[in-house]
């Protein structure tokens, strides 16, 4: 028979197993819908893309709550959006002239944006990453009417 002691070394060592596990597991379901995009493949994932593009613009080194509160609703958004809207991610450390093309001031940001015909981006809307899901669902509603109405 176990110890109280033996018993509480076991829950320790099983989670220490498991809960690594189970975030890799929720963070590879929270990244399904997102591309990341860099400047390599910039052109073919944002700029070729006939749907609007969310474009969450943030930071490797970003691990606050914050962050990762908005990495899952950004997540939650590609997933409700899927097919409507492209949801991509950039990190500024590995493209560092997204800061330039997309105004951003702060991380994370996002940017909702649309190529038009003469190859130039569009800006649909943009928003600090301390905007609500209730706000970025009016942006991404208003992007997708607004490119509709267009063709």
């Amino acid at each position: 028979m176990m110890s109280w002691k033996q018993g509480l070394a076991f829950v320790f060592l099983m989670l220490a197993v498991i809960l690594p596990f189970a975030i890799y597991q929720e963070n590879a379901s929270l990244n399904a819908h997102m591309v990341e995009v860099n400047e390599t493949n910039f052109d073919r994932e944002v700029m070729a893309s006939t749907i609007p593009v969310f474009v969450d613009v943030t930071a490797r080194d970003c691990s606050s709550v914050a962050c990762t509160e908005h990495r899952r609703l950004v997540a939650q958004l590609a997933r409700e959006y899927l097919g409507k809207v492209k949801f991509v991610r950039i990190y500024v450390d590995d493209f560092p002239e997204a800061v330039t093309l997309f105004s951003v001031s702060r991380v994370p940001e996002e940017v909702i944006v649309i190529a038009d015909q003469t190859g130039s981006l569009k800006e649909l809307a943009h928003a600090d990453g301390s905007s609500h899901k209730a706000a970025l669902r009016i942006h991404l509603n208003q992007a997708m009417m607004s490119t509709r109405a267009e063709r």
